[in-house]
């Protein structure tokens, strides 16, 4: 038997730091819908109706799916965007959802560390501890994501409407 020790509370900096990746995570689903739709050339209802409840690995393989298509997107060069973009947002997918989902605890030989424990229930002490500012390089690589998801949200409407942006 594991003897762990779940802290009641920690630090809200710790709280602020999944926060913020939640937060950033569900502004790319968001962006992952909206340039789905401007690819399937769908209504916003149509769009929500069917990509409603879908996480973010599916929506990235369904633009992945837009981005072959050049009767879709017959830009060559915004297709291989698209796809580099959901092909990033899905790499950062498993690390999103273990910050998220994660339960905290700290090793009892050490109670001043605080680390996730996600591997079948055992604490997970060998990799980096959990410290807000770990947490800050997938939140630049999120912040990264949101600028280029704006930038093809305005490419693809230019394409639509035959201008350059």
């Amino acid at each position: 038997m594991i003897k762990r020790h779940y802290p009641v509370t920690i630090d809200s900096s710790y709280y602020a730091a999944v926060g913020e990746v939640a937060v950033r995570f569900a502004w790319l689903e968001h962006r992952l819908h909206v340039l789905i739709r401007e690819g399937l050339r769908i209504t916003k209802s149509a769009g929500r109706i069917t990509l409603v409840g879908k996480d973010a690995r599916v929506l990235a393989d369904i633009l992945q799916t837009i981005a072959e298509s050049a009767a879709l997107i017959p830009d060559a060069t915004l297709r291989s965007k698209l796809a580099q973009y959901a092909s990033d947002i899905d790499a950062k997918s498993k690390q999103r959802a273990n910050y998220v989902h994660g339960v905290y605890g700290t090793p009892p030989a050490d109670p001043f560390k605080l680390y996730r424990i996600i591997l079948k229930g055992q604490m997970d002490t060998k990799g980096e501890r959990f410290t807000p500012k770990s947490v800050t390089q997938l939140v630049s690589h999120l912040t990264d994501l949101q600028e280029r998801g704006l930038q093809l949200t305005k490419d693809l409407k230019a394409l639509r409407k035959g201008t350059k942006s």
